[in-house]
């Protein structure tokens, strides 16, 4: 698969390049041997992390979208919001697990409902290609209010077309970027 079109959440990684203090031994050396002792303590952001690792084949390790989607669904079940994203991009391409749209999109429905930006955007996507207005304006409306401009724009021109959902003028001229 093409990992050059696939947008995963990227987990800011401590940067090797800063050395605050002088290291004593390789125990403290991030690594994913190292950081593959969290995620089996229930660190959620160390499983998205090293997921990452073996989604992109990057740390030091041989790119496998299995072991990637087994860590996402480790963070997942810890609550991870982003894992949730994670593991709808790995259902839509089938990364590691046999591809299922349905449950990709169960997916970025659950992470956009706990506000990741992408699968905000994912699920407008979606929605608006299904029909699903509602769906669509929900999260457009959410991004909106983060400040997107484009999202702004999309809202209020749904909102002026009626779909979606009724809503006041004050709303659709608010939504216009000045």
């Amino acid at each position: 698969k093409d990992t050059d079109t696939v947008h995963i959440y990227n987990p800011k990684l401590p940067d090797e390049s800063v050395k605050t203090r002088e290291r004593q031994d390789d125990s403290e050396k991030v690594s994913v041997e190292n950081l593959e002792k969290l995620p089996k303590a229930g660190n959620d952001n160390a499983q998205l992390a090293i997921g990452k690792c073996y989604f992109d084949g990057i740390g030091g390790v041989k790119q496998n979208y299995k072991k990637a989607f087994k860590y996402f669904q480790m963070a997942c079940d810890n609550g991870n919001p982003n894992a949730f994203f994670n593991l709808g991009i790995c259902y839509d391409g089938g990364y590691g697990v046999g591809q299922n749209v349905k449950k990709a999109i169960e997916y970025y429905n659950k992470a956009a409902d706990l506000d990741v930006p992408e699968a905000m955007t994912k699920m407008a996507v979606i929605a608006e290609q299904q029909g699903d207005y509602a769906t669509a304006l929900k999260n457009l409306r959410k991004l909106a209010l983060l400040g997107n401009p484009v999202c702004m724009r999309k809202v209020a021109i749904m909102l002026m077309n009626g779909l979606g959902e009724p809503a006041s003028q004050t709303e659709i001229t608010d939504m216009l970027p000045a």
